[in-house]
């Protein structure tokens, strides 16, 4: 099958002109049909538009190109814009509009309308995207070992558990020692002094 296809320039409207037929070839003769009953155009996968964007309008809706036309998000010429049914310009549509508009572009071309800036958004596209690593949070230090007879100082978080295991006792013999200041084992306050047995 051959289909007669000029390219008309980036952005352009689509036209039909010159592709209104397309010529099949059918046991050594040929026959004209309707391009829309021959042919489907090509499937393509939804478009990632983050990396266009950036390079088009740095993602600015509101974008005009300074030597043409060109404005919004995806940098659409007015006559392509209107000639896919947009109405006014590009740039002063909403997000979601000149989004349906760029996706109804693409379906019909894929991204062979920002090949102008191809450069640009294959290499971002390309980069992957790395998430940042969250810095390691310091362990809390255990309080220091004391000699039996001697006091330790409650730090927050700490417990008669976590005191004993430290100064290698029972928390029961750290509770013993305290219970004239310690009423209940589970309730043990920063700063507090803790004698040790």
């Amino acid at each position: 099958m051959i289909a007669d296809y000029t390219y008309r320039g980036r952005h352009r409207a689509p036209s039909t002109a010159g592709r209104t037929t397309l010529r099949v070839a059918v046991l050594g003769g040929s026959m004209a049909l309707p391009l829309g009953l021959a042919v489907a155009p090509p499937a393509h996968a939804a478009p990632d538009w983050d990396a266009v964007i950036a390079c088009e309008s740095g993602g600015n809706p509101n974008a005009q190109n300074r030597s043409s036309t060109a404005s919004g998000l995806y940098q659409f010429l007015d006559s392509t814009w209107r000639g896919l049914g947009g109405t006014g310009r590009a740039k002063d549509a909403s997000v979601a509009e000149q989004t349906r508009i760029a996706n109804k572009q693409y379906a019909l071309s894929g991204f062979t309308a920002w090949n102008a800036s191809r450069s640009c958004w294959a290499r971002r596209a390309a980069a992957p995207r790395v998430a940042p690593v969250p810095a390691p949070r310091a362990a809390p230090r255990p309080a220091p070992v004391a000699p039996p007879g001697r006091t330790v100082t409650v730090r927050a978080g700490e417990s008669l558990s976590s005191i004993a295991r430290n100064n290698r006792t029972s928390w029961q013999a750290v509770w013993q020692a305290n219970r004239a200041t310690v009423s209940n084992p589970h309730r043990i306050f920063p700063g507090q002094v803790v004698r040790l047995p």
